[in-house]
């Protein structure tokens, strides 16, 4: 059984492709920040700006 691990900056653009096999694919999302930095507006809550249609205005996404 081969494994990957990828990992990138906020500012990449990145998408997958549908899965073509029978293997299971795990996706994670983690964030941090220094606590002397301000929090972004966009990723505070339940229902964050950035997770929906308005966080994708103007995007590439």
């Amino acid at each position: 059984m081969a494994a990957a691990l990828l990992t990138f900056g906020m500012a990449t653009l990145h998408a997958s492709l549908d899965i073509q096999s029978n293997w299971l694919q795990l996706s994670g999302d983690s964030r941090y920040q220094l606590a002397s930095e301000p929090a972004d507006a966009r990723w505070i809550g339940a229902i964050s700006i950035a997770h929906g249609p308005a966080g994708k205005k103007g995007k590439a996404c």
